[in-house]
């Protein structure tokens, strides 16, 4: 399981490598938007956060994710 420091996303701490990994996860998972793992948090990475959650997850689509939360969780599924 994949792990991040502190939150990915819209409003998030976003540091590098945390982006890295939720973009790595996603790209594997949300194939429709091309993720480029690249550690720079976009408007493609949170768009993709968000069509993960409000899709596959079932949750209200914030486009963060926190270390341990259910998103992350589903992602690393």
């Amino acid at each position: 399981m994949e792990s991040i420091s502190a939150s990915v996303g819209r409003g998030g701490r976003n540091s590098p490598d945390d982006v890295k990994v939720v973009q790595r996860l996603l790209s594997k998972i949300v194939t429709e938007i091309n993720l480029v793992e690249d550690g720079r948090m976009g408007p493609k990475t949170i768009a993709g956060l968000a069509y993960f959650q409000g899709r596959y997850v079932g949750l209200t689509p914030s486009g963060i994710v926190y270390p341990n939360d259910s998103t992350l969780i589903e992602l690393n599924k």
